[in-house]
């Protein structure tokens, strides 16, 4: 692989640090942004530097701060989103990017569909494709309608990513709880809640898809995943995952972008709905995924390294995936003590036989875990220089190809 090129990875979460290790262990050149300077991602060796940015600032600001940073890195760079809102300005101003930077971006409006619950609903019923009953309240009767109708638990998140000061999601067993709920009243008034049926099973019935799809639509990396627990559990992020063939789900989820005219990274979550024996997709989305290193071929190949090669214009290999390779977020340690989910020690152990990989931690790169924990101890968002946005950045210590 020629490695010549170098990466702007935006968004130094787990995700983004997977990305710094991927690449920079094979020599190239990463610089990581981050909209805190105090993220634990950025501690990694294997930056080249780090910035600070906010990718939700105004576009002319955030169009500037690309500038600098192009002129920093000194060369035509590729260009790595693994957030909703970096997807969306890369989308957004492609043309304005593509002068310093290398990247497959779907069209804007695409990527504003699959972001918004509402718009990727439309998408899945136009393409024929089972989705969880859902629904988009605007007030508090409307709550109680959807809960009475469904008769069970409920998902809620906010419909709309792209709204300043959400993030949020809670499975809820009925509607006065769910009003109850401070933050979920906020975004109910702001007319951002999306209720979502919630499909029963456990954590392990819950499905991933990461890939790769060039200019023309064609996927050129296709990994299926299934998630064996969750944090928290029953509607949090994977905690533990194991790759597993699953030919219905590739087929289901390839077919739909495809369709769409898809291209670049993209992560899917699905979940199995015993009911029926069908698959309902989620969520998708339009970046490189979190627990994208749960899916590493025989061949070393990742979705993040896929998208390197197609964006330098090198040859992709087929991808061959691991089955039965497992990763582990190292919150997954709270299923012994949590009270829903909790198990004994010795089944946790046996659980993570085929785990090879920590999202946090590494033998060669134990930096990251270590800024994490130290970031706990002063209390979250009280380092100093967390917010400091702009190019103020230093090489990352000691980076160095392994």
């Amino acid at each position: 692989m020629n490695v010549k090129t170098p990466v702007v990875v935006l968004g130094a979460g787990y995700g983004g640090l997977g990305a710094a290790r991927s690449l920079g262990r094979l020599g190239v050149a990463a610089w990581g942004v981050h909209s805190r300077g105090d993220a634990p991602g950025l501690a990694s060796r294997y930056w080249r530097a780090t910035a600070v940015w906010d990718m939700a600032a105004s576009a002319e600001e955030t169009l500037g701060f690309m500038r600098a940073l192009a002129a920093r890195v000194g060369r035509r760079a590729v260009l790595l989103p693994t957030t909703d809102a970096a997807a969306l300005f890369i989308a957004a101003h492609a043309a304005a990017l593509e002068e310093a930077f290398l990247f497959a971006a779907p069209p804007f409006e695409l990527v504003r569909a699959l972001v918004d619950k509402r718009r990727l609903q439309q998408l899945l019923a136009a393409a024929g494709l089972p989705a969880p009953r859902t629904a988009f309240p605007v007030d508090a009767d409307a709550v109680r309608r959807f809960a009475r109708e469904i008769g069970g638990p409920i998902v809620a998140k906010e419909a709309d990513p792209r709204m300043p000061g959400v993030s949020w999601k809670a499975v809820v067993t009925n509607a006065e709880a769910l009003l109850a709920d401070a933050e979920a009243a906020r975004i109910l008034g702001l007319g951002n809640l999306m209720l979502q049926e919630y499909v029963a099973g456990g954590d392990d019935a819950s499905w991933m898809f990461d890939g790769y799809f060039d200019a023309g639509s064609a996927c050129r990396a296709a990994f299926v995943g299934r998630k064996l627990r969750q944090y928290p559990p029953g509607a949090g992020v994977a905690s533990l995952a194991v790759c597993a063939r699953n030919e219905e789900v590739e087929a289901t989820v390839v077919a739909f972008l495809r369709g769409l005219g898809y291209r670049g990274m993209v992560d899917v979550d699905l979940r199995y709905d015993a009911r029926d024996g069908r698959y309902k997709m989620l969520d998708v989305n339009p970046r490189l995924g979190a627990a994208f290193r749960l899916f590493v071929d025989r061949r070393g190949l990742d979705v993040a390294r896929v998208a390197y090669l197609d964006a330098t214009g090198q040859a992709i290999p087929p991808v061959e995936p691991v089955e039965g390779r497992r990763w582990m977020l190292e919150e997954d340690a709270t299923a012994l003590v949590r009270r829903e989910g909790r198990i004994g020690a010795l089944a946790w152990a046996a659980s993570l036989r085929g785990v090879r990989e920590l999202a946090w931690f590494a033998l060669d790169d134990p930096r990251p875990l270590l800024a994490r924990g130290l970031r706990g101890v002063r209390g979250r968002g009280a380092s100093r220089g967390a917010h400091r946005p702009g190019l103020s950045a230093s090489p990352a210590r000691g980076a160095r190809p392994s």
